[in-house]
């Protein structure tokens, strides 16, 4: 573990190497989240309906200001698999029998089951574009993704970093090379901390991301991002009282669909703004600073674990973000995901096992609580494999 471990709440008995499935949440974001609910239970009836609005409307701004968008396009959402499933649902309600939805072979699994429910009844086609493991460059992969669209295409569903690879997609010469035409969908699961964003910019009809990955806020924290030309219809998987009562301190219907999903716990969201803080704040060099450095371990410790394993990366650095696979060699790259995550907790260490195009490889996180020597001593874990 890193200098910064008092930092974080993570179990210092274990090397923590699987950031990127679910984030680890620092202690004063922790501080701020019990905070909340300590104000909150005071007197939950003035909470609700004075000091809530507001403070959604403060958290939602700062959160816009970090990934570069118009607050009045963004809402919170409880994660990117629930944002996704909205953002499906309102484009095959435009969409007609025999129209395609394009997805690509490395589909976080979560958002393909969505497409595919959801499609079924509309009688819409689901076109499943193979993505090779191996890659030459951004460009080779943008080319397969447009390659795919066909005159029936209406929408496109792409991740902006792929969960079971770790590659940074080109999402901004996609969405450039589709939009307005064919609508798409950006599964940014990940990329919220990892890379720079500039939403307004990229403009895609939707954009999901986490914000308790990367950026490690509370679980229950994530947002989507919509259009301007989607804003009037587009509606959250559960309604509430924002379909009559438009008591969003915007004073907008779409936020007040989003704002009031019934009674729940929204301290996950408010807490966002502690959370981009404080992270940014553990680097000299903030958020840049924050993202070249892990950038910079995963790729050090990619090439250190290749070196050990005797495998070769998949992908150029180019694409690479925090997250980057090491395929797998001898036994162990024989091995199930399940064999291996056992041994590895066996050992201290908890890592995320991936089997992209039936190979088997070891996905590696990086955060500012890793060190290189964390990836060394994982190396020699899966060499006694």
């Amino acid at each position: 573990m890193g200098d910064a471990t008092p930092f974080w709440a993570l179990d210092p008995g274990t090397t923590h190497l699987n950031h990127g499935s679910f984030g680890a949440c620092p202690w004063p974001v922790l501080d701020e989240q019990l905070r909340l609910r300590r104000e909150l239970e005071s007197n939950p009836t003035r909470w609700f309906e004075v000091t809530y609005p507001s403070a959604v409307r403060a958290a939602r701004e700062d959160l816009a200001r970090f990934v570069g968008s118009d607050p009045a396009a963004v809402a919170f959402a409880t994660n990117t698999t629930q944002a996704v499933n909205l953002a499906v649902r309102a484009v095959v309600a435009r969409m007609a029998p025999g129209d395609e939805i394009l997805v690509t072979s490395h589909a976080y699994p979560a958002c393909r089951y969505a497409v595919d429910a959801i499609t079924a009844a509309a009688g819409v086609v689901v076109r499943v574009v193979d993505v090779p493991g191996v890659l030459d460059g951004p460009a080779e992969l943008a080319g397969i993704v447009l390659g795919a669209v066909g005159p029936r295409t209406r929408a496109v569903l792409v991740d902006h970093v792929e969960s079971g690879t770790g590659v940074v997609l080109p999402v901004g010469e996609i969405v450039a090379a589709l939009e307005p035409d064919v609508v798409v969908i950006v599964d940014g699961a990940h990329a919220p901390g990892m890379v720079d964003l500039d939403l307004d910019v990229l403009d895609a009809s939707f954009y999901a991301g986490n914000l308790h990955k990367w950026v490690c806020a509370p679980k229950g924290a994530a947002f989507v991002r919509v259009a301007a030309g989607w804003r009037e219809e587009v509606v959250p998987l559960t309604i509430s009282h924002g379909w009559g009562d438009e008591r969003s301190a915007d004073g907008g219907r779409f936020h007040a669909l989003f704002d009031w999903p019934g009674t729940a716990d929204p301290t996950a969201w408010l807490s966002v703004p502690v959370a981009i803080r404080e992270i940014g704040a553990a680097h000299p060099d903030g958020w840049d600073g924050v993202r070249a450095t892990n950038r910079s371990l995963v790729l050090a410790a990619q090439e250190l674990m290749c070196d050990e394993l005797g495998s070769t990366p998949p992908v150029p650095a180019s694409m690479v973000g925090s997250l980057a696979v090491v395929p797998l060699t001898g036994r162990a790259g024989s091995a199930t995901g399940q064999e291996l995550t056992a041994h590895a907790r066996s050992r201290g260490f908890e890592a995320k096992f991936v089997v992209p195009d039936g190979r088997v490889g070891l996905r590696l996180s990086a955060h500012l609580y890793n060190t290189i020597d964390d990836y060394a001593r994982c190396a020699e874990v899966l060499s006694e494999f």
